[in-house]
């Protein structure tokens, strides 16, 4: 068994969730006002049974514990999960030991969607957005130095992912996708020209995206994780060795 596994089987979402919002029970479920936006009607959703929460109003995002305080309290995926592992006394070697398998799996994830993003934005489908970096200067040879990519529209890099061996948990934790108010897995980058955030070392740390739709907003980043934290990169570090 996982420590994320062990941990959700030992924290419910309900108990979490109780202590940050006024919980009502309505049959099975339990609703509250969302804790994450102001609103006058509840909409945000706990279902026990399952262990996970959801918000049908504003925010229209859910998922487990895991995902409940990393919104909550603006902290990585990491970060929530040496918090649990602390408040429930597990061993700092457990910790550590799944804190290296969650650096190897992020890697694996990253690398993975900057091929797919590099082949996407030399495909069909990338076509508006390679006449977009054209009417900026941006040649090709550019685009490739700099590992730029397209994400289109949907989910076809999740698909990818999932078609890679990768699980639906871990893209969505990682910030590659999300679930929308109907359920639905959407790519977090879709329709957006990608800029890869590499270190010297050529890993990639994350994603910046840029909206080629009239959608806002324009610029989006990789949520912070165990690899990546926006204050403390540099694009374009790994060209400027």
């Amino acid at each position: 068994m996982s420590l994320t596994t062990d941990i959700k089987n030992k924290i419910s979402v309900l108990d979490l969730v109780s202590e940050h919002a006024d919980l009502k029970r309505q049959g099975r479920l339990y609703k509250a006002l969302c804790p994450f936006h102001n609103e006058n009607t509840p909409s945000f959703i706990v279902d026990p049974e399952k262990n996970i929460w959801r918000c049908f109003g504003a925010c229209s995002v859910g998922g487990d514990i895991f995902s409940f305080l990393m919104k909550k309290e603006n902290i990585s995926f990491i970060e929530s999960l040496k918090y649990f592992s602390k408040k429930l006394g597990i061993s700092d070697k457990s910790f550590n030991l799944s804190r290296s398998k969650i650096l190897e799996e992020i890697r694996k994830i990253n690398n993975l969607a900057v091929n797919f993003f590099k082949h996407s934005l030399f495909s069909d489908k990338g076509v508006l957005t390679r006449d977009y970096l054209k009417e900026r200067g941006i040649t090709k040879e550019s685009a490739l130095k700099f590992n730029l990519g397209y994400n289109p529209k949907g989910n076809e890099l999740y698909n990818y992912l999932i078609s890679h061996g990768i699980e639906s948990k871990n893209i969505i934790d990682f910030g590659l996708a999300f679930e929308n108010s109907t359920g639905d897995v959407i790519d977090f980058f879709s329709e957006r020209l990608i800029f890869p955030i590499i270190e010297l070392k050529d890993n990639v740390l994350g994603f910046g995206g840029r909206i080629m739709s009239d959608k806002n907003p324009k610029y989006i980043n990789t949520k912070k994780n165990l690899l990546f934290d926006k204050g403390s990169v540099l694009y374009g570090l790994d060209q400027a060795a």
